[in-house]
């Protein structure tokens, strides 16, 4: 479940098929062999690729600690390695940031900087120089440097929870503050907390006391950047943070990029009632080396962690979608792959845990830029300026304010442009405008510095489509019951789950933590303590769940009224209310399409049926028309009549 290097030797799955590419032919085509029947065939890397965001196509994945799903097909033994107990994750990431800066360097400076990390940390050359070839062989994945106990003989003794619990309370209490003890300190408070705890048990009972060497190593696995500004502050934090040294210019796309949030200069109005949304907030990551644009994310909630995965899982798939979706738009827009290091502000969405977590998941580095430091991330700091003069500030409805301030706004004479055709001018003015101009910043045209990069390196690496939604799904905690996982008044259930249940029996609290993807409600992914997996649990109504957003879920249950009154919606009624509005969705299709035809100005296209990154559909609830763009606003933000009430809704923080 990381990233995946397309080339020679990579083994896949496609339509229950197992093929392996023997071959990189040039203009990004590969050779491909059936490994059942000896057969080659040709592929396109947009051929693999648009298989893959179908899920049709499964990468086997590389390196230590996986195991064999089927004949030449790898997976990793652990899904993600925050699932792991808090030990056996330290020891990891431990092991990922000392390689760290071995990574930034090749040839005789990494054996140089080997040897002088060997002498800084104490660890072994040997152990440095297997750590950095397991991470990198295995396309940069953090959970090859998980220790592998059964492979290897003896290990550092395993303790008792309850001495586990002990050491890291002792660390998190009196080492990572302001007024941290040292190590020999903290050994001995570890040492009189147990001694303690031992004297109201039998000598055949006594818990084992750990070495003053032990707790050193885990004081050394605590190097996190939360854990540096609990211990230092927020400014030493920065200093002491290796990654936070200026990094030199990037040589190639990918290998840094900058992201960040603007409330954008618009005011904008909904599609079917032209009810005014308000400004939205543009989420937006470039290529610092030439200047592109990889993904975006606009809604009119505010920036949150959410948004980040979303821009996220925007950048790194192909969009070959936008131009069927936009037929005004001449240029494609060629941006995909996993970046090499991500820069970002101190925003909560991007330093927290679940940012670093998606980040060590995928192989990208998260450099922090200091506090009142923007040019730092100047690439996307420029284009925000772009933006505004070259194409927000040329529209009807801009503004440089606040618009619910100014008492004497009338938003009938102001803002005249709606959400759906704003986002056709956007990607337009993007596409074929922005990527194609000149900039002095990167010395050259966006699009074709990207071109000759790609040509001239590697295709960047990718992953499969099922597991990029897994890491960004939103995770959830419920109860298995009699029918199941019960989530949003959905039923979710399946042999494998109740087998799980067996499985785990008494050993788990009752709650089961499970991964969903908002973008489509048929399956949920159920998290396997015991074997540190997760299982796909389908819904029991596939045909109303299959593709089925949350924020259209969320509209049906609404107008139907039960959700408020505390009742679970009768899902026959669901099922009709679902039909309906897949009718509604292809007469709204071709209505759009013979409309189209119909527009000669860029300015008038008000009834697309498009929103953001991802195709939207419109759809008819108790005779009202409502683009689903405007129903997830209304949804959840509440714009309508209950601004206030819902703005505070803990789902968004």
């Amino acid at each position: 479940m990381g990233r995946i290097r397309i080339g020679r030797g990579q083994r896949f799955l496609l339509k229950e098929r197992k093929y392996e590419i023997i071959e990189e032919l040039a203009n990004d085509k590969y050779e491909v062999k059936d490994m059942e029947f000896g057969t080659t065939r040709i592929f396109s890397r947009k051929e693999l690729m648009d298989y893959a965001s179908g899920e049709e196509l499964i990468y086997s994945e590389r390196g230590e600690n996986t195991k064999q799903v089927t004949d030449g097909i790898l997976e990793y033994n652990v899904d993600y390695l925050t699932d792991l107990n808090e030990a056996e994750q330290q020891k990891a990431l431990y092991k990922y940031q000392v390689i760290q800066p071995i990574l930034e360097v090749y040839g005789k400076e990494r054996k140089t900087r080997i040897f002088q990390i060997s002498e800084e940390k104490d660890v072994s050359v040997a152990s440095l120089y297997r750590w950095v070839k397991e991470y990198e062989g295995s396309s940069k994945d953090i959970r090859s440097l998980i220790n592998r106990y059964s492979n290897s003989g003896s290990k550092d003794f395993q303790f008792p929870s309850i001495v586990e619990g002990i050491i890291t309370r002792i660390i998190e209490k009196y080492y990572l503050v302001r007024e941290a003890r040292n190590t020999d300190d903290v050994y001995l408070l570890v040492y009189n907390e147990i001694t303690k705890e031992n004297k109201f048990r039998e000598q055949d009972d006594k818990l084992p006391i750990p070495s003053k060497s032990t707790i050193r190593r885990r004081i050394q696995h605590r190097n996190s950047y939360e854990d540096m500004v609990k211990k230092w502050g927020r400014d030493k934090a920065f200093q002491k943070a290796a990654s936070i040294k200026r990094q030199p210019s990037p040589t190639r796309i990918l290998e840094r990029v900058e992201i960040d949030h603007t409330q954008m200069d618009i005011f904008l109005l909904d599609d079917e009632h032209r009810l005014p949304l308000g400004k939205p907030f543009l989420t937006f990551m470039i290529d610092v080396y030439s200047g592109y644009p990889l993904g975006y994310y606009i809604g009119f909630h505010h920036p949150s962690f959410e948004s980040v995965c979303n821009t996220l899982k925007n950048a790194i798939f192909n969009k070959s979608e936008i131009n069927e979706r936009y037929s005004t738009i001449e240029n494609e827009w060629l941006a995909e792959g996993i970046p090499d290091m991500i820069v970002v502000d101190n925003g909560k969405e991007f330093i927290g845990k679940n940012m670093e977590a998606v980040c060590q998941q995928l192989g990208i580095n998260l450099l922090i830029c200091p506090v009142k430091k923007p040019h730092w991330k100047g690439s996307v700091e420029r284009y925000f300026r772009t933006s505004n003069t070259k194409l927000l500030h040329k529209l009807p409805g801009t503004t440089f304010g606040n618009i619910y301030e100014r008492r004497d706004y009338n938003p009938e004479k102001t803002a005249v442009m709606t959400f759906s055709g704003f986002l056709e001018i956007f990607h337009l003015w993007l596409i074929d405008s922005y990527c194609h101009s000149e900039h002095k910043g990167v010395g050259g045209i966006p699009h074709r510095l990207w071109e000759s990069s790609w040509k001239q390196n590697p295709p960047p690496d990718t992953i499969n489509k099922r597991d990029l939604n897994m890491i960004l799904g939103r995770e959830e905690t419920r109860s298995i019951q009699r029918d199941g996982i019960t989530f949003e008044y959905l039923n979710y259930t399946s042999p494998e789950l109740r087998k799980m249940q067996e499985d785990v029996g008494g050993t788990h609290p009752n709650k089961f933590k499970f991964k969903v993807n908002y973008d489509d409600l048929s399956r949920i992914f159920v998290y396997h303590p015991k074997k540190n997996k997760y299982l796909e649990v389908p819904c029991t109504d596939q045909e109303y769940t299959k593709g089925l957003r949350y924020c259209v879920h969320k509209i049906i249950c609404k107008e139907t009224r039960m959700e408020a009154r505390g009742h679970k919606p009768d899902m026959e009624h669901l099922a009709k209310t679902r039909a309906k509005i897949e009718e509604m969705t292809e007469k709204a299709l071709k209505e759009t399409k013979k409309s189209k035809r119909a527009r000669t100005s860029a300015y008038n296209r008000d009834n697309k049926n498009s929103a953001g990154m991802l195709e939207e559909k419109e759809v008819k609830v108790n005779n009202k028309s409502i683009q689903s763009s405007a129903v997830k606003t209304r949804l959840e933000e509440e714009r309508d009549l209950r601004l206030e009430e819902d703005w505070s809704d803990p789902n968004w923080d």
